[in-house]
């Protein structure tokens, strides 16, 4: 299959965390970072998902392929830009299941998740109120929108487990702050120099809870 791939889509490194597929002038560029699925139908026309996997094509994410085209720069520097090590994984993880999170949606205009709404909480998330309720599989959605442009806007979805509160809705908006903050800079960015002492820590070596680390972090002030 590695062959296939490489001899119809002619694979080529663009920069340091992406990649293009071609097909004649056509290119499609790819992130290593993302994990959407699509397929690879080489050249054979399919109306959505179901046909092109009748059809024979090749499920993946640009990540997975990006690791498969490209294994050597992915296990020397691409990897360590685009996912967490071990111990920022492992912390960001028990933070998620201490307050219930099942998962975090965000969509770009999108309609948001169907769910029965039962009551509004005043959240300081842009100024927007937080909608609160149940779906049809009775788990809990907090979900608001935050504008972007001026008839654009981005739609937040957190699904728990239990009713979320006040403090749990910012501490998910918090978790998808900082991932999206080192899946634009780089997740081997974890590091940083103390501007006081001139130290180097690693974020989670500073004490206090996810909120605390994370301002030291941005602040490049490790306590001392």
């Amino acid at each position: 299959m590695l062959e296939k791939i490489k001899e119809f889509y002619s694979p080529k490194l663009e920069g340091s965390n992406a990649f293009t597929l071609s097909i004649g002038t056509k290119k499609r560029h790819l992130g290593f970072g993302d994990t959407r699925t699509f397929y690879l139908t080489f050249g054979v026309p399919a109306k959505n998902a179901e046909e092109a996997i009748r059809n024979g094509a090749y499920t993946t994410n640009p990540q997975e392929l990006g690791a498969f085209l490209f294994p050597h720069e992915w296990e020397n520097g691409i990897r360590q830009s685009v996912l967490p090590d071990e111990r920022t994984k492992a912390y960001l993880a028990k933070v998620k299941e201490s307050i219930g999170l099942v998962e975090s949606i965000v969509e770009s205009e999108g309609d948001g998740l169907k769910f029965n709404e039962e009551r509004v909480i005043n959240i300081w998330i842009n100024a927007n109120e937080v909608r609160i309720g149940k779906d049809e599989q009775l788990r809990w959605i907090a979900e608001f929108s935050v504008r972007t442009d001026i008839d654009s806007y981005t739609m937040y979805d957190f699904v728990f487990n239990r009713e979320p509160t006040k403090k749990m809705i910012l501490t998910v908006k918090l978790l998808n702050d900082i991932e999206t903050y080192f899946s634009i800079y780089g997740w081997d960015k974890h590091t940083f120099r103390c501007w006081e002492c001139g130290n180097d820590a690693y974020w989670l070596d500073i004490e206090g809870d996810l909120e605390k680390k994370w301002d030291s972090y941005i602040d490049k002030y490790c306590g001392c």
